[in-house]
């Protein structure tokens, strides 16, 4: 007996297209080892981000601490100044004082001080403007305000040697107007020539610093200082002098305040 075969029946037009999609080379080029693993120039790109994002992150947070001293600083100035100003207003007494309006004006300035400074810190994190004109301002009237203080501070230390050691001054309201005046306009013509001197570039903002500090405000400093030492020196000696002689006096009244006794009263009492 005969089979049927049956044959199956395939488009010539299937069989070409598939032979011609076989037959097509791939266009995208195989995986390489470069492309498979990491070169060393993208590795040390990967560091130097890495270091960089590191640096970054020091430095905000390095700002970021800064920045909350600077505001604890702010509010502590702003909170002594207010005390300063309502126990004034309240206290005539306290007012009247020659020390106290010392303090005063050293209160103040130590309250433009730390604003000075954080206009200086905003400046550094580019919250205000960059301009030069601005910088150099604030740098000059900083310098300004640490030479107001530090004459302030010594016309102080004067005026405790005077009261402590000397005693016999006469202290008057004029007195104190001519310290306020001396503090506050002496330093001016001086932070102009500085000024002056920044705003030509013709020397360095950190040397004109230097030269303040050297020619004005070490000196100062160093005076003083020199002064307040005498002062507790003084009062040490004296204190401890007068502790001394109270010791003195304080065994010579024990010694006279015991009983005479003489042989015979021992005699008599045996």
């Amino acid at each position: 007996m005969s089979e049927d075969i049956v044959q199956p029946i395939v488009d010539n037009n299937d069989v070409t297209e598939l032979i011609t999609t076989l037959a097509t080379p791939v266009t995208d080029p195989p995986l390489n080892e470069s492309d498979a693993f990491p070169t060393p120039s993208d590795s040390e790109d990967a560091a130097n981000n890495s270091a960089i994002f590191g640096a970054e992150s020091l430095v905000y947070n390095n700002y970021s601490i800064f920045g909350t001293f600077v505001v604890i600083e702010l509010v502590m100035t702003t909170l002594e100044l207010i005390i300063s100003i309502v126990a004034a207003i309240k206290m005539e007494r306290w007012r009247k004082n020659y020390r106290n309006q010392m303090l005063m004006q050293l209160t103040v300035a130590r309250f433009i001080k730390r604003i000075i400074f954080t206009f200086k810190f905003l400046e550094c994190r580019d919250k205000i403007t960059d301009s030069e004109a601005v910088a150099n301002f604030l740098y000059c009237f900083q310098l300004y305000i640490d030479l107001v203080i530090a004459v302030l501070v010594f016309f102080f230390i004067k005026h405790m040697y005077n009261s402590l050691i000397i005693v016999l001054v006469k202290i008057s309201q004029n007195s104190f107007y001519k310290v306020m005046s001396y503090s506050w306009l002496i330093p001016i013509p001086i932070v102009v020539v500085c000024s002056v001197i920044i705003a030509t570039d013709f020397v360095d903002k950190w040397y004109v610093n230097l030269l303040m500090c050297s020619v004005f405000r070490w000196p100062l400093i160093f005076v003083g200082t020199g002064v307040y030492i005498a002062i507790v020196y003084r009062i040490l000696s004296d204190r401890i002098r007068q502790f001394a002689r109270s010791l003195a006096v304080n065994k010579t009244q024990s010694s006279r305040s015991l009983p005479d006794y003489s042989l015979a009263d021992a005699n008599m009492k045996c």
